[in-house]
């Protein structure tokens, strides 16, 4: 039997495999090792929904997401984010009953061009992404999208040590970054 200090010494993708093959062990540790985290979001935005019933929910979505398809980020961002968006809509269904239908609309149109912008960004930075050399795109992929280590970077991308993947991980940064705002 796996225990928790067996799985946090595994790196993210490592944990995903094994969650998509069904072991039961890797959910409950995600699960667990993710919780305090939701629950301290929740009672911070909205004190009126159960923080378990949210996690719950977000996870269900993060095991959905996990079967159709890779994450983009890390685990933890991306329940943050299923929960935060959760509370905050619960909060606005609750607030919904005080106001008149008007600012109903409101809040649908500011959702929706809210997910519309998001997706814009997402978009711009794959296409941004592409226009990177090939080994600055490995490194930010590597190190944001896969979680690696600066010392897992270097070694397998040959530089001499850590310091010097992360010194071009500074100046590939800078680079993405003219890109977007270019």
């Amino acid at each position: 039997m796996k225990t928790d200090q067996t799985y946090s010494h595994l790196q993210e993708k490592d944990i995903l495999v094994l969650v998509r093959n069904g072991e039961q062990q890797a959910i409950d540790y995600l699960y667990r090792s993710n919780f305090s985290m939701i629950k301290s979001l929740v009672k911070n935005i909205n004190e009126r929904v159960v923080p378990e019933d949210i996690y719950q929910e977000a996870f269900m979505v993060f095991l959905n997401k996990v079967y159709e398809q890779d994450l983009s980020c890390k685990i933890s961002t991306f329940l943050y984010s299923v929960a935060r968006n959760l509370s905050l809509k619960e909060l606005r269904h609750v607030k919904r009953y005080a106001t008149d239908s008007e600012h109903e609309v409101v809040d649908i149109v500011s959702d929706v061009e809210d997910y519309d912008e998001e997706q814009l960004k997402r978009q711009k930075l794959k296409a941004c992404l592409t226009k990177l050399g090939d080994k600055c795109r490995q490194i930010i992929e590597r190190f944001y999208l896969q979680s690696q280590s600066m010392e897992e970077i270097a070694d397998s991308l040959n530089y001499t040590n850590a310091a010097n993947a992360k010194n071009q991980k500074y100046k590939c940064m800078k680079q993405l970054k003219a890109l977007m705002n270019g």
